[in-house]
């Protein structure tokens, strides 16, 4: 997964004076913050190869820097697994409802992930299609504080703040209607319980 440094996004912001150092502290905030309000970053965790008798898994974030926000999908091998067929602890131990008939039979899980305050790099892809929203938030924010009401600081722009949070929000629509697009299309078939079939 091909990642590039945050600090590219630096030249699509537009900030008087503004030290380049709280420019790069507000893009980490901004590219977490977007993958919170979008959940863009889904990824299957490698696959977990199931233990007699076991319903307990402990799920673990791959890409450094991240961690799991939530779990959107369960297989056991091709049989897709219903909500109500597992849960997920606080400290991330996937339960299922019921053990694996066999042992060694694959179990998928696909994630959302976050990055963690402290990420420095965005996935490429995710550079690429909402580079330009993740900077605007980040520059929303520096801009909508004036730091001390006596003095603003020379970046200090309402107006302009207001600006970049609609290109912002605008991205944070976009990205919501490509996954779900995304989910729609990858998901076309119905998945009946088993009751019913």
């Amino acid at each position: 997964m091909a990642n590039v440094l945050l600090s590219t996004l630096l030249p699509l912001m537009r900030l008087r004076r503004c030290p380049e150092n709280l420019m790069l502290q507000e893009l980490r905030n901004a590219h977490r913050q977007f993958c919170i309000d979008t959940e863009i970053w889904q990824e299957a965790l490698p696959d977990i190869d199931s233990v007699e008798d076991q319903v307990d898994y402990q799920l673990t974030a791959v890409p450094g820097d991240t961690y799991i926000h939530r779990v959107v999908e369960v297989y056991i091998d091709t049989a897709y697994q219903y909500e109500y067929q597992w849960s997920v602890s606080n400290d991330m131990i996937l339960t299922l409802d019921s053990a694996p008939v066999e042992e060694d039979t694959p179990i998928k899980v696909k994630v959302v992930y976050i990055p963690t305050f402290t990420n420095i790099n965005a996935i490429n892809w995710l550079s690429q299609e909402y580079g330009m929203a993740i900077a605007k938030g980040a520059e929303a924010r520096l801009k909508e504080d004036p730091v001390s009401a006596e003095d603003p600081v020379p970046w200090f722009d309402p107006s302009g703040a207001l600006t970049a949070q609609v290109k912002y929000d605008d991205g944070v629509v976009s990205a919501k209607a490509n996954r779900l697009e995304k989910r729609q299309s990858a998901n076309m078939q119905a998945h009946l319980p088993s009751f019913y079939l």
